[in-house]
């Protein structure tokens, strides 16, 4: 059973999600998290960090190895700007000011 053991960085449980092959990529394993907890992709993001090195992963299509443990944080769909605060961009926002 080929499978990458998570937690999310505010619980304590650990969870499961299996796969074939000898790794799977960010993406796809953000998206089986995503379905398996029951999150909707557009109002958030997971930020995916190695348990052991504390590494964080940001390419999407970096592979990571079957039997590895990773850190999930759910961060907002517009990202964490400086500071760690939410980012989001308001197009409406910047809409009005160009015409000023």
């Amino acid at each position: 059973l080929k499978c990458i053991q998570y937690r999310f960085f505010s619980k304590l449980e650990h969870s499961f999600v299996t796969f074939d092959g000898l790794h799977i990529t960010l993406t796809e394993l953000k998206k089986k998290i995503m379905a398996k907890e029951h999150l909707k992709a557009p109002n958030c993001d997971l930020q995916i960090t190695n348990a052991d090195t504390l590494e964080e992963y940001l390419d999407d299509e970096v592979e990571i190895p079957r039997h590895s443990s990773v850190i999930v944080r759910r961060t907002p769909a517009g990202g964490v700007g400086p500071g760690g605060k939410p980012f989001i961009v308001y197009v409406y926002y910047l809409y009005i000011k160009r015409l000023n």
